[in-house]
């Protein structure tokens, strides 16, 4: 997956992308963090795995 489909996903979610530092992208929801690193052009499975946790837990707090 390419960061800039992740990026679509996540914002549909309601997160946003707080700051870019290096290779890491910062997005955020209220309290709540994530970090997606960007090494090649697309992403590390474990971090597409990460993302989809996080916005499966917000639909389950729903």
């Amino acid at each position: 997956m390419r960061l800039e489909e992740l990026d679509q996903l996540l914002r549909l979610f309601g997160w946003e992308l707080h700051n870019v530092r290096g290779s890491h992208h910062h997005y955020r929801r209220g309290a709540a963090r994530l970090s997606i690193p960007l090494h090649r052009p697309t992403l590390k499975a474990v971090y597409v795995r990460r993302a989809l946790a996080v916005m499966q837990e917000q639909i389950d707090d729903a």
